[in-house]
This record gives C-alpha cells, sequence and structure tokens, in this order.
C-alpha cells in the first residue's frame, strides 16, 4: 500500500464523514461515551472531523508517531467511519 492509497482512503472516509453528519446537532457525546456497534462515528468528534491539520503539523514538526486504531484501519481499506484519532 503506498502512502497515497493512505491518504486517499483517509481523505474519502473525511468526506463521507462530512457528509453523513452535516445535520447532525452537538448532543455532548464524548468519546469515552462510544458504544461497540457505532465507536466515536457516533460521538461529538465526528462532527468536523478531519485529522490532516493535526497530522500535517506533527509531520512539519519532526514529530514521529504511529497511526493506530479505526483510522488505521481505514487507511488500509476499512469502510467504517470514525471520530477520533489514535496514535502511538
Amino acid at each position: 500500500m503506498s502512502q497515497t492509497t493512505a491518504a486517499l482512503r483517509l481523505r474519502r472516509a473525511v468526506a463521507r464523514t462530512r457528509q453523513a453528519t452535516r445535520d447532525r446537532a452537538p448532543v455532548g457525546r464524548r468519546p469515552e461515551d462510544a458504544d461497540d456497534v457505532r465507536g466515536t462515528y457516533a460521538t461529538d468528534g465526528a462532527l468536523g472531523f478531519d485529522p490532516f491539520l493535526f497530522l500535517r503539523a506533527l509531520h512539519d514538526a519532526g514529530s514521529q508517531a504511529v497511526v493506530i486504531g479505526q483510522v488505521a484501519g481505514i487507511m488500509h481499506g476499512s469502510t467504517e467511519l470514525t471520530g477520533d484519532l489514535d496514535l502511538l
């Protein structure tokens, strides 16, 4: 898998999340309120979720991190959506 393919998959998932949550109002659901079915996609974190700015800032600062969790799954082809970014 190339970095370009992984980034494209994530960009598509971010666009799908934005489209799917565009009419959803915040209700105060936090990441720790996520359930095992919808995960953090059902939390307020999914509203406007876009990890690219933070990942770019890490990269520009020379920080090394490994993307884990559902964002990593998306980058490897998962079609499930998320509302958070897990890093190691």
